[in-house]
């Protein structure tokens, strides 16, 4: 199995290398995150909606591509038959992820959303979403929040290159964060701000992730009781 390129003396953990992987790096993501939250349920049942709202997504349209992208190429599958029309999606993994090549992406799986996992306590939050420092962000924090030491933006970019393609990226999502207080840097060398839970938190208040997604939140529920009063041909009265 190959893995990425772990910084010395960082104690970051090893990142499998998957060798069968979408060529798109955002893809990429969006599959480990389907492939993560299947992975608990027996029935493999996950909805666009869940999977828009695990992204911290404001829109559908993105989720709604990545997912067909996956599926063409056979990353994914879906089961087209369903027992009532409320049902969720339900996915598999598709062709091309079989035996060792799908042990590979749950190995990966483990790293970031495990128990130690770098993005354990940091996938739901708002402050990653679209618009805000999204999820090549909270790679970077993640990073940074395990390693024992201050890390150089190669570094982090060699640690996360499955993911992130391009260093400038990884040096965008260091500079917005610096911003708002949420790391620090000396020099060449970029670590995590102290009291960086609350500094998150103050973030998401301020600028507006956090009612986003109660908006988002509002919104889909919304949206499914309509739906239901259609599947079952009521009609909305003034009373």
């Amino acid at each position: 199995m190959v893995f990425s390129e772990v910084p010395m003396e960082s104690g970051l953990p090893k990142l499998p290398v998957p060798r069968r992987a979408p060529k798109s790096t955002a893809r990429r993501f969006v599959l480990s995150v389907v492939l993560y939250r299947i992975q608990s349920r027996k029935s493999g049942f996950i909805s666009q909606r869940e999977i828009q709202g695990m992204l911290n997504r404001a829109g559908r349209s993105p989720v709604q591509e990545h997912l067909y992208a996956l599926r063409t190429s056979q990353f994914l599958s879906r089961k087209i038959s369903r027992k009532s029309l409320t049902e969720a999606d339900e996915y598999r993994p598709g062709r091309v992820l079989k035996h060792e090549y799908l042990d590979e992406w749950n190995e990966l799986i483990r790293k970031l959303f495990g128990r130690a996992g770098i993005c354990k306590g940091l996938f739901t939050r708002p402050a990653f979403g679209t618009r805000f420092l999204g999820p090549t962000g909270m790679l970077v924090v993640g990073t940074l929040r395990h390693s024992k030491r201050p890390l150089k933006v190669s570094e982090i970019h060699h640690y996360l290159k499955f993911f992130i393609s391009d260093e400038g990226t990884v040096r965008s999502r260091l500079k917005k964060s610096l911003e708002h207080g949420l790391v620090e840097k000396n020099g060449p060398y970029w670590s995590l701000a102290p009291n960086f839970e609350n500094r998150l938190s103050r973030y998401e208040k301020d600028f507006g992730a956090a009612s986003r997604k109660e908006r988002v939140k509002a919104q889909h529920k919304g949206e499914r009781q309509t739906n239901n009063r259609r599947l079952l041909g009521c009609t909305i009265t003034t009373s």
